[in-house]
């Protein structure tokens, strides 16, 4: 799952909202790129989701930690089988991913995970 919203809570903020909607949707005006993110958004879609596993730093600052928890929520609103894997001190694209989760556990996880929602 990519979630493609901007940050939660810059709605309020122009200065960065304008600078990540002219990033993310370069040929667009900015209301146009509001729309066409939120449009886009993966909570929108909670409704017809298939099951998802989510791997997620909680010092996510890129696409905050709320967002993939409150994505969960209307997943599970809709029966929609789901797994959170946080990542303790993770940040957005962690390279130490692996040095601060246990590894044989991850691995684990996914690959109960996978075998269950891909028979």
């Amino acid at each position: 799952v990519l979630n493609m919203m901007y940050p939660e809570g810059t709605k309020n903020d122009p200065e960065f909202l304008n600078k990540f909607v002219m990033l993310a949707t370069k040929t667009l005006s900015f209301d146009e790129g509001v729309e066409k993110l939120t449009e886009v958004s993966p909570i929108n879609y909670a409704n017809t989701a298939i099951p998802t596993i989510f791997f997620h730093g909680d010092n996510d600052i890129i696409v905050p930690y709320n967002q993939t928890t409150n994505l969960i929520n209307e997943l599970n609103k809709n029966d929609i089988k789901n797994e959170l894997y946080t990542i303790v001190g993770g940040v957005h694209n962690d390279t130490s991913l692996y040095s601060k989760m246990k590894l044989s556990g991850f691995l684990l996880g996914f690959k109960n995970f996978y075998n269950e929602y891909t028979k």
